[in-house]
């Protein structure tokens, strides 16, 4: 062990790779996080990449670890400002910044202060759209509600575009996307409960950037947004989600949704669409199935 460590030391990826992979196949416990760390400091490196896997397959990681790879996710070279999940992943430092946001979506559970971190470069914008998306993703299942729910703070003032940008890097994270749903049906109680109606509200904003969301990771589900009445319904694997809207409202989300499918339509952004939007009107909204 004591020759692969000195191997570890050399300036050369082809020789700290061989040692890499003989501690992942002997020990995997044996390699300290500071000197896993010290093999990221080469992100563009084939030793990077073998270290990040080390992490996932072994390392629990404490606070001063989860602040360097968020450092790294806050780091990453924003390709596009808009979507172009296959776009960014087609490049080997797009890759690795996956890895390093996957490494932390595998952790039980992450710090506050690095879940904080994570959600102010979700919801920054320019930060750009990559780093959001990494964001999210380290996120995964971990962001609490009663956190998610400060994104209404920041959304409420923001215009139609900036929302759209943020709840759809959210939804590329399968448990964010019932995240998303929480505050639009927070939203909506809240508009009730005070007895006012805003121009293109917040919810109709996340429910347009939760579509575009969607579209972009269609590859992975298959989803279908109906308007019936005054109901907006959203159906997923993950079970049915409905969404009572205003006349106003209603109007409002038809002329987003047409939006982004022209845009889609002409190529403006690099989605890939077996997402369906189709308004139907009917007698009554469908029952509402149990949780």
């Amino acid at each position: 062990m004591e020759d692969l460590q000195r191997l570890l030391e050399y300036d050369n990826d082809i020789i700290q790779c061989y040692a890499l992979f003989a501690f992942m196949n002997r020990d995997s416990d044996c390699l300290t996080a500071a000197k896993l760390f010290s093999l990221l400091r080469n992100d563009d490196s084939e030793v990077a990449f073998l270290a990040v896997h080390y992490f996932k397959a072994s390392m629990k990681l404490g606070p001063s670890e989860e602040k360097v790879l968020v450092c790294i996710i806050s780091d990453a070279k924003s390709r596009s400002s808009r979507p172009s999940w296959r776009c960014s992943l087609s490049c080997k430092r797009g890759m690795f910044e996956y890895g390093v946001a996957e490494v932390l979506a595998g952790q039980t559970r992450l710090s506050d202060k690095t879940q904080n971190s994570l959600l102010r470069r979700l919801r920054d914008l320019k930060y750009g759209w990559w780093v959001r998306y990494l964001a999210a993703t380290a996120l995964g299942g971990q962001l609490s509600y009663a956190k998610a729910a400060v994104l209404l703070q920041v959304l409420d003032k923001r215009v139609l575009d900036d929302v759209c940008q943020i709840a759809s890097a959210m939804a590329q994270a399968p448990a964010l996307v019932n995240v998303i749903l929480k505050l639009v049906e927070a939203h909506a109680n809240a508009e009730k409960l005070t007895e006012t109606a805003v121009p293109a509200s917040v919810n109709v904003k996340l429910i347009t950037g939760l579509y575009e969301g969607l579209l972009n990771r269609s590859f992975k589900e298959q989803v279908t947004l109906c308007v019936y009445d005054n109901v907006c319904v959203i159906d997923q694997p993950q079970g049915r989600f409905t969404v009572p809207l205003d006349d106003f409202e209603l109007d409002s989300l038809r002329s987003h949704i047409a939006r982004r499918q022209q845009l889609i339509s002409k190529g403006s952004h690099k989605l890939w669409c077996r997402c369906e939007w189709r308004a139907v009107k009917t007698v009554s909204p469908p029952a509402p199935t149990e949780d």
